[in-house]
């Protein structure tokens, strides 16, 4: 007799059964969970979760593709270069124009450059002299935000012109001392990221660009510089200046060896990096060890010829001694 249609059933019936009472059992379980999770909300709790949030989300603006990246590039390139040939236009004619009236008043061209051009003589003397009428501006507007009022300066000035007309000087003396002290109490020292320090590093290299061409045409001079940095912490490619082309072919005839500016830039960039100081740029301690004896040798040499040169003097004139 074939029994396994028997336990065939026997064992569906099993199999059922059991998960039908493990199911239950779950659920027991999750609705006396839920009971609690409930019991434990209080007023204040639903009255936070059913009110309004307030969220400041900052969009960031969409990449750039690559192909409208350089496509800006060359526009801005293209528009540089339409200035500086309008700039070195205005330059030939601004030379002319001296020459002329060189001619003309029998002085040098020199003179009349001089007078043309300040250079960036402006930026090394700079001198700030605070205006009273501005800086009665300035107060009569902070103290209106503090009232509440906002206005812009163009109605500042038009509704409170009479008031500052009817100051006098020593008023007018004492607005000025107040907003310097307000000047120089809301200043601070930014901390500077990656991208400030590479503006600010830019903007400094144009400036002394500007301040030796404006030297050069005020005195006459020739000059180069080299700018590296010396921190990892942002990247900038040294920068070289030539104020002639003249002056850089030189520096390969001045250098008894093969002078190369990449070369040497990149050399000086490492040994600032590394904290001026050359034991940090050797690989192996041999080197170290082998430079550092140098420096031993040399401090000693030093420490020896002065040590001679005190005894020839006591030998020589025994009243030194």
């Amino acid at each position: 007799m074939d029994y396994t249609p028997f336990f065939s059933a026997l064992y569906i019936t099993f199999f059922f059964e059991t998960h039908i009472h493990t199911c239950a059992h779950c659920l027991h379980f999750a609705i006396h969970h839920l009971r609690f999770s409930m019991s434990a909300l209080t007023s204040s709790t639903i009255q936070a979760a059913s009110s309004t949030r307030v969220r400041h989300t900052q969009h960031k603006a969409a990449p750039i593709p690559a192909k409208q990246r350089k496509e800006k590039a060359a526009v801005r390139e293209k528009n540089q270069e339409a200035i500086d040939e309008a700039v070195d236009e205005w330059f030939a004619s601004t030379m002319s124009k001296a020459n002329e009236l060189a001619a003309q008043f029998n002085k040098k061209p020199r003179y009349f450059l001089d007078i043309f051009f300040h250079g960036g003589a402006r930026m090394v003397h700079h001198h700030e002299k605070v205006n009273a009428h501005n800086a009665f501006v300035s107060l009569k507007a902070q103290e209106l935000r503090e009232e509440g009022r906002v206005m812009s300066l163009v109605n500042i000035q038009r509704e409170f012109q009479q008031e500052y007309k009817a100051l006098g000087d020593n008023e007018r003396e004492e607005l000025v001392q107040e907003y310097k002290e307000n000047a120089d109490s809301s200043k601070h020292i930014p901390r500077p990221s990656p991208r400030g320090r590479i503006q600010d590093f830019s903007n400094t290299v144009r400036n002394l660009i500007l301040l030796i061409n404006g030297l050069k045409t005020r005195v006459g001079v020739e000059a180069f510089f080299c700018i590296v940095r010396n921190t990892p912490t942002y990247h900038m490619k040294p920068q070289w200046y030539f104020t002639s082309e003249a002056l850089a072919d030189y520096m390969k005839i001045a250098v008894s060896k093969k002078w190369n500016s990449h070369d040497v830039g990149t050399k000086v960039e490492a040994f600032a990096i590394a904290g001026c100081d050359p034991v940090n740029l050797f690989t192996t301690s041999k080197k170290k060890a082998d430079y550092l004896k140098a420096e031993i040798r040399n401090n000693i040499s030093t420490m020896l010829g002065t040590l001679a040169s005190i005894l020839i003097r006591c030998f020589n004139d025994s009243s030194l001694c």
